[in-house]
């Protein structure tokens, strides 16, 4: 009993001292590269985002949305990035914001600009959830600017080339929040059925802050990566500084060995990730040349690769999914590419409500 209690407790030690290590292991990465750790979690916004804004109090129009771009760049001060900076086009509420961290409170301020002549100033706060991966931050409108009380929910999709900006409302009277504008943008550069990639794994590294790089900057006839315009000025405030600073990164690159690329994330692993493709892989045993073959089996029989199957609620997603593109595109005035999508929903999703509208468009499309 004494032993196995020894064992126990030893076995527990290393777990938590692994944990700790893993933990520090990934502040330290955050440093080395000067990225605030509380902040390290929305890296993946640096760059341009677009997409399309619905509005979801109204069923009616709900379909009848608009185009929005999102623009994320790092805040720097003495040399330090300090918080995130993004400006929205299109957006019906807000023009422009500024996302810190209060480490005292270990809460997430969320500044934010109403759009037109005579803006207004949101301050929102709020907090993280590394499980889900949702930052949720609530307006605190002192000056009543908005007329309800607002909750803002930012959620990337498995594979961080998409995220969902969700304003929801309290109304006057009310306890609950109600979903108001739901906004899908997808990364510039990427394709909606892309093949993963927001880890910016194959893209050269931001030599100021050393994430993926999404822009370059001429010096003195030659190009440096760069991941936004908050990294591009701080460059062209001290480019002597950044210029040694890549030297070194290369000089480091160089003596590390390759590594393979990390696995994608699978289309059924996460419920905001059905627009990513499935990475198929064979069963945990594989047949090699020295097995040998099933005597009922011919010479040339290969093993069968099990198929995943999905849900009637992932298919039901992904039809959608497929149809407000078919929408959006009939929207905008481009009838044939909309066909094309709403043709795909009732063929490959024959048995879902999407498919039924989807029709239902094609006969109106064909009728006219």
């Amino acid at each position: 009993m004494t032993r196995l209690l020894t064992i126990s407790l030893c076995v527990g030690t290393m777990i938590t001292v692994s944990a700790g290590l893993a933990t520090r292991a990934a502040q330290d990465d955050s440093a080395s590269r000067d990225i605030p750790p509380a902040l390290a979690p929305f890296e993946y916004l640096v760059g341009t985002w677009r997409g399309q804004a619905a509005p979801m109090n109204n069923p009616a129009q709900r379909f009848r949305g608009w185009p929005e771009v999102h623009s994320w760049a790092w805040i720097f001060k003495g040399g330090k990035p300090i918080g995130m900076s993004v400006s929205f086009t299109g957006d019906k509420t807000f023009a422009s914001g500024r996302l810190t961290h209060d480490a005292a409170n270990d809460r997430y301020h969320f500044e934010a600009k109403t759009p037109g002549s005579s803006a207004k100033t949101i301050i929102m706060a709020g907090t993280y959830d590394p499980k889900t991966k949702i930052l949720t931050l609530d307006a605190d409108d002192v000056d009543h600017v908005l007329k309800d009380k607002v909750r803002l929910t930012l959620r990337p999709n498995g594979s961080f080339i998409r995220y969902t900006f969700t304003e929801e409302r309290q109304l006057e009277g009310e306890t609950l929040f109600h979903k108001a504008i739901e906004i899908g943008v997808l990364r510039d550069g990427e394709r909606l059925a892309g093949s993963g990639g927001g880890d910016g794994a194959d893209r050269p590294k931001c030599i100021v802050t050393g994430g993926a790089a999404t822009m370059t900057v001429s010096f003195k006839g030659a190009t440096y990566p760069l991941c936004c315009t908050g990294c591009r000025d701080e460059f062209n405030d001290n480019p002597e500084k950044y210029i040694k600073k890549a030297s070194l990164m290369a000089a480091a690159q160089a003596g590390k060995p390759k590594t393979a690329a990390p696995a994608k994330v699978g289309r059924f692993d996460d419920a905001f990730s059905d627009d990513v493709p499935k990475a198929r892989g064979g069963s945990s045993k594989s047949m090699t040349k020295d097995e040998p073959t099933p005597k009922d089996a011919p010479e040339t029989a290969k093993p069968t690769p099990k198929k995943d199957t999905p849900s009637k609620d992932s298919l039901a997603k992904r039809a959608a999914s497929l149809l407000k593109l078919g929408q959006t595109l009939e929207k905008n005035g481009n009838i044939k590419a909309a066909l094309g999508y709403y043709k795909r929903v009732v063929k490959e999703f024959p048995n879902t409500p999407a498919a039924r509208t989807a029709a239902d468009r094609i006969k109106t499309l064909d009728d006219n």
